[in-house]
């Protein structure tokens, strides 16, 4: 399938307080869909427009990702690219979803504009720590 550039944004409920950040990802529709599979939230996606989940879900626990970077190198020389909130903010994944899986979503993309047809040789999860405090 051929690639495309997705913008995608995240609206998720986090202990009561409604959160929205957005990013842009480079792959093809089938690797996207996978991708987002392990997000939090209601998210919506353009190019194709597709939701997916609801963004009025109380979430007390996820996981916070910094930004997902994936790294590939040929003859040509190193290439990178980023999945990572516009705003700098984490993106918040299902709390069922590990690094691993994310991962796993990514290693068939093909995200390097000057490359097209490489994919990532590393893919490196960060993630942050967050306390959720409740409210009573």
């Amino acid at each position: 399938m051929a690639n495309k550039k997705f913008t995608i944004t995240q609206k998720v409920n986090l202990n009561n307080k409604v959160e929205s950040r957005s990013f842009a990802m480079v792959a093809d529709t089938a690797e996207m869909t996978a991708f987002i599979g392990n997000l939090e939230g209601k998210i919506t996606v353009k190019e194709i427009t597709l939701e997916q989940g609801s963004s009025e879900t109380v979430v007390s626990t996820a996981n916070f990702v910094k930004n997902i970077i994936m790294s590939g190198s040929n003859e040509q020389g190193r290439q990178s690219a980023v999945i990572g909130s516009y705003d700098k903010r984490a993106l918040i994944f299902k709390n069922t979803a590990s690094a691993d899986d994310i991962r796993a979503t990514l290693t068939s993309v093909k995200p390097f504009g000057l490359l097209p047809n490489e994919t990532p040789k590393v893919i490196a999860v960060n993630t942050v720590e967050r306390v959720a405090v409740a409210t009573v």
